[in-house]
């Protein structure tokens, strides 16, 4: 009987080393990205007009082996600034002119192809478009006045800071009150935007920050980014160029409802990562919604929290 318990045991231990035996895990085939290639379709493009039809229309079709992901810069910025490619296949991209003219202009497109593991492999392609633009004269002038003109957020109206998604086009997320960052961010309403023409026609834009600027530091290429807090941040100030460009976020010129967005078409591009209007966003580019000569709407897409679409009414001191 001894003998019978003493082989079962030995059984049962035998069966407890087996079961606990170390298992084997694979990461699979690491293969890197290969093959890459993106093929640019100017829209317009013909022998009388090689580099389109001033639309500024462009049409990429991505293509590759062992890829998982895409991202992707169109070389608008001096400064590389990926977006992600959400559908794999075709992306189609509305160029502005860079400096706020009509011209023919090269632009250099980066594209990085993740794999499996991190791998990733990097083309580029210059494409040259050109894009048909004119400001109208009375965006100017009331940007501008006769040459120069101050603007501040105005804390005085519902929603001088809101937030909604990039495919809506109201703050449906959240709106400020009235004077609601006074106690917590006074330098969201403290802070100054001089907008001016130059004797040569370019444009600048000056920001003075005197109690700081209001953004979260982990949302934006600022000089305090990686900061995970939602304050103001000293900023000593700076002068960028800007240019003015069409819109592209789609909405009509003409609301199909009285009470539809609206927009003037027409979008104000900040020169670099670091430039900014009212909330440091991390975006450059602003949507014009609505402009009279002493109050301003504006719309932006945020550049590091993508997905979000931020919301600003500025006014004249």
């Amino acid at each position: 009987m001894k003998k019978i318990t003493l082989i079962i045991s030995c059984l049962c231990i035998a069966a407890f080393i087996v079961g606990c035996s170390k298992k084997e895990y694979s990461l699979g085939d690491l293969t890197p990205p290969s093959d890459i290639v993106i093929n640019a379709e100017i829209v317009g493009q013909s022998t009388a007009t090689p580099d389109g039809d001033g639309s500024g229309v462009a049409k990429f079709t991505i293509a590759g082996k062992n890829v998982i992901a895409y991202k992707i810069d169109y070389g608008t910025t001096p400064d590389l600034n990926y977006e992600s490619i959400t559908t794999m296949g075709t992306v189609t991209k509305k160029f502005a002119p860079p400096k706020g003219i009509s011209g023919t202009f090269p632009f250099t497109i980066t594209l990085v192809a993740f794999g499996k593991g991190g791998d990733f492999t990097t083309v580029t392609k210059t494409i040259r478009l050109r894009i048909d633009f004119t400001v109208p004269q009375d965006i100017e002038t009331k940007l501008l006045g006769s040459s120069s003109k101050t603007w501040v957020v105005d804390k005085s109206v519902p929603g001088h800071l809101g937030v909604g998604p990039w495919s809506g086009f109201t703050p449906n997320w959240w709106a400020a009150g009235v004077n609601e960052k006074e106690a917590t961010a006074p330098g969201l309403y403290t802070a100054t935007y001089k907008f001016s023409k130059l004797p040569d026609g370019s444009y600048t834009l000056q920001v003075t920050a005197p109690d700081g600027i209001f953004a979260k530091g982990t949302t934006t290429n600022l000089p305090f980014g990686g900061v995970n807090e939602e304050k103001c941040f000293p900023y000593a100030g700076s002068t960028k160029a800007f240019s003015f460009g069409p819109a592209t976020s789609g909405i009509p010129l003409v609301p199909a409802k009285a009470d539809d967005p609206k927009s003037t078409q027409v979008n104000i591009m900040v020169t670099g990562n670091d430039g900014f209007i009212g909330y440091g966003s991390c975006s450059n580019t602003y949507e014009i919604l609505e402009l009279t000569e002493t109050t301003m709407y504006l719309r932006s897409q945020g550049a590091v929290e993508k997905g979000n679409a931020w919301y600003l009414k500025l006014k004249t001191p």
